[in-house]
């Protein structure tokens, strides 16, 4: 429980570690990491490649399962946690947006998110799939009208691209 005026932790880390074994040598990506981290707080987690940053990621996404140590998230304690019960966390509390972005190529990102079983129309309040649709490619002022406009991905700031993450 959080002070009065103190935004509560949704992010405690304790002596995290994660070792990878590579044949006969262990690689040790994280070494005794400690963070906390409160609601409304902006954080950003710099290093050289190889630092162990996307492992980190990893793991307190419910992807990997540390070494050593805890992470909660939300007062949450992930080591206890099923693999339905991370499943969950990360569709309601944990984004991602990978370095790799695995997509098929040859489907629209609104198939690519089918594919796995969801629908950008439930994120879409009060909006149909029809208009779910052309909201990812397009309304009809930026051309969503046109056949196979709002099928095309954009990028963050809205252009055309082959790309969608």
């Amino acid at each position: 429980m959080s002070e009065p005026g103190v935004e509560p932790t949704i992010i405690e880390i304790n002596g995290l570690t994660k070792t990878y074994q590579v044949g006969d040598v262990a690689v040790h990506a994280l070494r005794g990491v400690n963070l906390e981290i409160r609601k409304s707080e902006f954080v950003a987690i710099i290093g050289a490649s190889g630092s162990g940053k996307s492992t980190l990621f990893h793991v307190l996404g419910g992807l990997t399962p540390a070494t050593s140590g805890t992470v909660r998230i939300n007062g949450r304690d992930l080591a206890g946690m099923t693999n339905s019960e991370r499943t969950d966390l990360r569709k309601a509390t944990v984004g991602f947006v990978f370095q790799k972005y695995n997509l098929l190529p040859t489907l629209t990102a609104e198939d690519n998110i089918r594919i796995f079983g969801g629908s950008p129309a439930a994120g879409y309040r009060g909006q149909d799939e029809t208009q779910a649709s052309c909201s990812l490619g397009g309304g009809a002022a930026e051309g969503g009208d046109r056949p196979g406009y709002c099928e095309r991905p954009l990028d963050s700031a809205g252009r055309r691209t082959d790309r969608q993450s």
